[in-house]
């Protein structure tokens, strides 16, 4: 399988989905005009993914609503993907940030799926 990685800027994150390492990074910022256009290649690779686990890392310093709708389909894809048995995800949040962290606790209720809650310093990760 193929890896996939979509270059960031201002208004869209950097994501790096590695096949080999089983995992999926997002970093910067999500908040585009179309967000569904920036995530559906991560769907269809997300569809496509066959290894039995796979962990996603979120690591957004701010997105909006419509992108959060966006993280929850990503997030369901695997969940959905009859070859992935385990999904792991660390979920990480600027220090003070507790809406943040409260949207990945809502998602890991919702999916029942653990998450891993790490707090970063205001300067960076």
């Amino acid at each position: 399988m193929e890896n996939l990685e979509i270059q960031g800027t201002n208004d869209t994150p950097y994501i790096f989905c590695d096949a080999e390492k089983k995992e999926i990074t997002l970093t910067g910022r999500s908040l585009p005009e179309n967000p569904f256009k920036i995530y559906e290649e991560v769907f269809k690779w997300g569809e496509q993914y066959d290894g039995e686990s796979i962990q996603i890392n979120f690591k957004l310093e701010y997105f909006n609503t419509a992108s959060s709708k966006q993280i929850f389909t990503l997030i369901k894809t695997f969940v959905e993907n009859k070859t992935v048995k385990e999904i792991k995800v660390k979920w990480h949040y600027e220090e003070g940030d507790y809406d943040s962290k409260e949207t990945g606790e809502h998602f890991s209720h919702l999916f029942r799926i653990p998450f891993d809650f790490i707090e970063y310093a205001e300067s960076g990760f």
